[in-house]
């Protein structure tokens, strides 16, 4: 099995057209599965010009495609055959439940799958990407230079993650009349400029013409280039990176976990040698006295690697050992990947992609709550101003110490 999402910035640049062309031409090769994962807003069925009432969906526990006949077959499924035009309101959580479930619990006969995703990253493209998991082989991104920004807001979120990347393609990227004048309605920064900042294949441009509507859903095929392109990558691309499914499901290695005991007493020493603690606790203000739990967490983010309780006391920050959190629980929870602990300090992963804090807390590497709720942040500023502040004026001690755990 192989799974391809398609995902863009922003909605309204043909993201979906592209997904279906995508799934036309892999289906001359094999049967392909099309899903319509944007729940909200499914389009796929009236594109295709296929009745949301057929007896496709949900039949005796199981989800049932429906298929057209276009080369070896596409399976489709959309959430417009079980809503039956209804809108829907639920949370992006939801969505993705009911993605999974489709996912999981298909009559699929494919085993290639092409994933038409929401505008924007969220829910629906991490529960893609974490159910398909190890057969997960990257993501196709649309865009048009009017929003390039947002392109590059959808590969940096790429390469934060070490979630692969098919490649970039470029839609409406100009209008030829029939004077023979080519307009650039909306240009911009082009994307093929984009995906070489990151590192990933530029695909080829689509032109905005009268000739893709007039045949819709079908691109003409000397207007498709870019579709193919992309197509042969996907038949190329092998899904995930060697040892992703081990690490990603909490497998830690013995020195990994003895590297975190030993970093972070050591890391600590440092804080409380060179950072004004009274300081930045009186600039936070940061109740001192009181338990921050910091749990360093495996990649899922769901498993704990090792915690360590901590008190603000006396303008220094003191290791507390023996801790009962039934009768003292503590005041501040900080979750954050091991890995993204000290990326977040060195400012970039061992790749070199630029990372920060706030590059961790944006991705869900970090997660912060106080018994004054999720978004009461001072533990969080606190922490992270004294961990730069070491790092600014350590002489280069930090960046040694954290050595271990990258």
């Amino acid at each position: 099995m192989k799974a391809v999402g398609v995902a863009s910035g922003k909605g309204g640049v043909g993201k979906t057209l592209v997904a279906i062309n995508l799934a036309k031409t892999l289906a001359m090769v094999e049967k392909v599965a099309l899903i319509d994962a944007d729940i909200s807003n499914p389009t796929i069925l009236q594109l295709l010009n296929i009745n949301a009432e057929l007896p496709m969906g949900l039949s005796e526990r199981s989800i049932k495609p429906a298929m057209i006949d276009v080369g070896r077959g596409i399976e489709i499924f959309s959430i417009e055959s079980i809503s039956k035009g209804r809108g829907i309101y639920k949370v992006g959580s939801e969505y993705a439940k009911i993605l999974a479930e489709v996912i999981r619990y298909g009559e699929w006969d494919s085993e290639l799958f092409i994933v038409d995703t929401p505008a924007g990253i969220g829910d629906v493209h991490k529960i893609t990407v974490s159910v398909f998991d190890e057969n997960y082989a990257g993501t196709l991104v649309v865009g048009i230079q009017a929003h390039a920004q947002e392109v590059r807001r959808v590969l940096e979120v790429h390469a934060v993650n070490d979630i692969p990347v098919i490649g970039v393609l470029e839609n409406m990227s100009g209008f030829t009349c029939e004077c023979g004048r080519t307009y650039d309605f909306f240009g911009g920064v082009k994307l093929s400029e984009i995906a070489e900042q990151f590192g990933v294949p530029f695909l080829g441009s689509i032109p905005l013409s009268d000739r893709i509507k007039e045949n819709l859903p079908w691109i003409p095929d000397d207007l498709s280039g870019p579709i193919i392109e992309a197509a042969k990558k996907v038949i190329e691309a092998r899904p995930r990176r060697p040892g992703f499914l081990e690490e990603i499901k909490g497998f830690i290695k013995d020195s990994a976990l003895r590297a975190i005991w030993s970093t972070v007493p050591r890391l600590l020493l440092l804080l409380n040698e060179v950072v004004p603690i009274s300081q930045i606790q009186a600039k936070f203000r940061l109740p001192g006295g009181r338990l921050i739990l910091l749990n360093l967490m495996e990649p899922d983010m769901t498993h704990v690697v090792a915690s360590f309780y901590f008190m603000v006391k006396d303008g220094k920050i003191k290791m507390i050992k023996d801790v009962d959190p039934a009768k003292t629980p503590p005041y501040a929870v900080i979750d954050i990947y091991y890995k993204a602990l000290a990326w977040a300090i060195l400012g970039r992963k061992k790749d070199g992609t630029p990372y920060d804090f706030w590059t961790a807390f944006w991705n869900d590497h970090i997660n912060v709550s106080t018994t004054e709720g999720p978004e009461n942040l001072q533990a969080f500023y606190f922490l992270t101003t004294c961990l730069e502040y070491a790092k600014q004026y350590s002489g280069g001690k930090v960046e040694k110490i954290l050595e271990a755990l990258v």
